[in-house]
């Protein structure tokens, strides 16, 4: 009772604040306003007008000289400041980066307000208004920096405190994150928040981002390390917020065409040649003002902005495998794979006697061994250590887009819709002929953005998102008619349909074959968010206020061994003592078979609800306080298929659909406090630090394993013994 009354008394706050500036994407102007002697000059007029669209905001200085304007678009200002009994200022090349606080204190000069005085802006050195440790990423340096691949992540590593996590890392977080992982102040790579204007784009099951914009579509985006202010919570390492570029008053197009090859490159040190590599990365953008002819005209009113980027990957990876021979796969195991005398014995196991020579006879080679042994490639270095070696293809393609409207219905209302869409697929090198996992990947990220001006020192925002990302892992015999019973003849593994395909057998001193025990691999997960955020500029004091609601939804099918798996090891008591002499004889020491592809699917509503005032204490000291609360729900399942562990009593506890992972941990309270003082009058030296109370949404990959327990997803697995020796085949 006493967490709903603290949620109530600050929602409470938030209406009776009354209608904050856009929370990831926007800046603002503050300042004082003096004459040359110094004295605080009162009712100043201050007007910021966005270079690019004609945006016009306006204010004016308060008693103490203090001014401020809040809930700029990025971008490039020219800003007038005017004043009865004094000369107009005009300010110009004013740029406003993401999330940024600019300073822009003015001496008015004595005379007539006809008399003008232009002053070209220089950029700020450091951040002197806030406590927060980061970097903004500007335009010039997303487009303009050599980016291996245009991924945005890379340029994040030019932060300060932030760290390579894992490069390249699994294929999932390949495809989810670019293979680019960071680490910020040594926090994990699944601790960031990731945010495509204003909304979402993390994925609930890893935490990583599901979408990689382009470069070209980018306007900047910050990336806040550490003291970062309440307004922003649900993880403990980043926070990074990205601005997608919008539509001006001129028409502005790119086109572009990126190309790597091997002409250049060195050939490694184990291939014979080099790798081929053919990569290309093209598109384009174009924005500007919607103009129908004869029917509308957008200037200064409605900007559209469109971006496409293509990636086609045609390139060689080299594996190395140990594979059996010719005549290894027709008994003959007198050899070893290298060519070296086998020194040991291959026993019948029928008599206990070594074959004759070490060759296994034609006739008791079993015709599934056969089936098999022909998905092996021919070795094609023989006598090496690794006698199959390859440039195995593989081939990359990628298709995304963004698309935004812009549109102000006067002075006082303002929207813009923007939708995101990426669609990737990656296959596996094909090592081996017909032996291939592919990973396709589909995002979607969408957002509806309103802000409302009530004046000029009150301004709400509020904004309604979806993200989406579907992965999918298949092996090339998905969805066919191969039947492992009538194609490989293995009695007691029954075709499943989607599950179709080539147990995997793993044998000793060779590389393993099969397709992957994992798959299929069916995973959608979405989020829907709501957020909305007040601003109020009160004298000194900047007070915002908001909520941010989202409704995680994440589901997963997963095979877990269900077509098998055979493995062959030298002593097998009830072997031969040669791992392929058993293969040969279909005698697997360990099989393993799952009965049915698993499900799970999570929900989870995650609650941020936050209070921050930026107090200018003075005009070389600001305090940013807050505090954030963060109501999150426990993760649940609602397939009904999920089962955990009971050690007390050692029986597995089935869960209710819907039933809730863990209990519920209301006492989320994330207290923020920091400053930015200088010390000297000049903004090249700024003393800035802070303290704050952190927490991580749960990572939903970490409880998606319970969805494999018994008795929903059921493994048998059969060890060879002499007292049952295993089924053979």
């Amino acid at each position: 009772m006493i967490m709903i009354r603290i949620v109530f008394v600050m929602v409470a706050c938030m209406a009776l604040l009354a209608p904050l500036e856009a929370q990831v994407t926007s800046a603002t102007i503050l300042g004082t306003v003096t004459d040359v002697s110094g004295a605080v000059v009162a009712k100043a007029s201050v007007e910021a007008k966005a270079v690019a669209t004609n945006l016009i905001r306006s204010t004016s200085s308060d008693g103490e000289g203090n001014y401020t304007l809040i809930s700029l678009p990025v971008g490039e200002y020219e800003v007038t400041i005017s004043a009865a009994g004094f000369r107009k200022e005009i300010k110009q090349g004013v740029v406003l980066q993401v999330r940024q606080r600019a300073r822009l204190d003015v001496a008015l000069q004595p005379g007539s307000v006809t008399e003008t005085v232009n002053v070209v802006a220089a950029a700020p050195i450091v951040n002197t208004e806030d406590g927060v440790f980061g970097d903004v990423i500007d335009n010039q340096r997303v487009v303009e920096l050599p980016l291996n691949g245009r991924n945005f992540n890379t340029l994040a590593l030019l932060t300060p405190n932030i760290q390579n996590g894992v490069q390249g890392g699994a294929t999932l977080q390949t495809f989810l994150a670019g293979g680019i992982g960071i680490w910020a102040h040594g926090s994990r790579d699944t601790d960031n928040e990731w945010n495509l204007d204003g909304a979402t784009m993390s994925v609930g099951f890893y935490n990583w981002n599901s979408f990689n914009p382009s470069v070209d579509a980018i306007q900047e985006f910050k990336m806040q390390t550490g003291n970062y202010s309440a307004e922003f919570g649900f993880q403990s390492g980043a926070n990074v917020n990205i601005v997608t570029k919008s539509g001006t008053n001129s028409v502005h197009g790119t086109l572009f065409n990126f190309l790597r090859n091997d002409k250049m490159d060195a050939r490694g040190f184990f291939p014979t040649s080099k790798p081929k590599l053919r990569q290309n990365q093209f598109g384009g953008t174009v924005g500007g003002p919607v103009y129908v002819p004869k029917i509308y005209n957008g200037k200064d009113q409605t900007f559209f902005f469109s971006n496409y980027e293509g990636l086609r990957i045609r390139q060689e990876a080299f594996g190395r495998f140990i594979v059996p021979t010719e005549a290894q796969k027709g008994g003959d195991l007198s050899r070893t794979f290298s060519g070296a005398p086998f020194t040991g014995s291959v026993v019948d196991p029928l008599t206990g006697t070594p074959f004759p020579g070490n060759r296994i006879p034609s006739n008791r080679i079993t015709r599934q061994s056969v089936n098999i042994l022909k998905y092996y490639p021919r070795e094609n270095t023989p006598g090496s250590l690794f006698n199959y070696q390859i440039l195995a293809p593989v081939r990359t393609e990628s298709n995304s887009t963004i698309q935004k409207i812009d549109h102000r219905f006067g002075s006082k209302d303002s929207i813009f819709a923007r939708g995101a869409y990426d669609n990737r697929s990656r296959p596996d090198p094909e090592y081996f002929p017909g032996f291939v996992r592919g990973t396709t990947l589909k995002a979607y990220n969408i957002v509806l953005h309103w802000t409302r001006i009530w004046s000029p020192t009150i301004i709400q925002d509020s904004s309604i998102a979806w993200n989406r990302s579907v992965i999918l892992q298949f092996d090339p015999r998905e969805n066919t008619n191969y039947s492992i019973l009538d194609d490989l003849g293995i009695p007691n593994i029954p075709a499943r349909g989607r599950t179709n395909g080539i147990p995997f057998f793993s044998v000793a001193g060779y590389t393993g074959l099969g397709d992957a025990t994992n798959l299929p691999l069916i995973q959608p997960d979405e989020v829907r968010q709501f957020t909305y955020n007040l601003s109020v500029v009160r004298g000194r004091h900047h007070l915002k206020t908001g909520i941010d609601f989202r409704h995680v939804r994440s589901d997963r099918l997963q095979g877990i061994t269900v077509r098998g798996q055979f493995t062959f090891e030298n002593n097998n008591p009830v072997g031969s003592g040669n791992s392929l002499g058993d293969l040969l004889l279909g005698r697997p020491q360990l099989s393993s078979v799952g009965d049915q592809a698993w499900t799970i699917r999570m929900r989870q509503k995650r609650i941020g609800v936050y209070l921050v005032d930026d107090w200018q204490i003075t005009p070389r000291l600001t305090l940013n306080l807050g505090l954030r609360y963060e109501p999150t729900t426990p993760a649940s399942d609602h397939s009904g298929e999920v089962t955990n562990f009971d050690f007390a009593n050692g029986k597995p506890i089935p869960m209710q659909a819907g039933q809730k992972f863990y209990p519920n941990d209301r006492n989320n309270f994330a207290p923020r406090v920091s400053f930015a003082f200088r010390p000297f009058r000049n903004e090249r030296t700024v003393i800035r630090g802070g303290y704050g109370l952190y927490y991580n949404s749960t990572m939903n990959l970490a409880l998606f394993r319970l969805g494999s327990n018994p008795p929903w997803a059921t493994v048998t697995t059969y060890l060879a013994d002499r007292a049952a020796p295993l089924i053979t085949f």
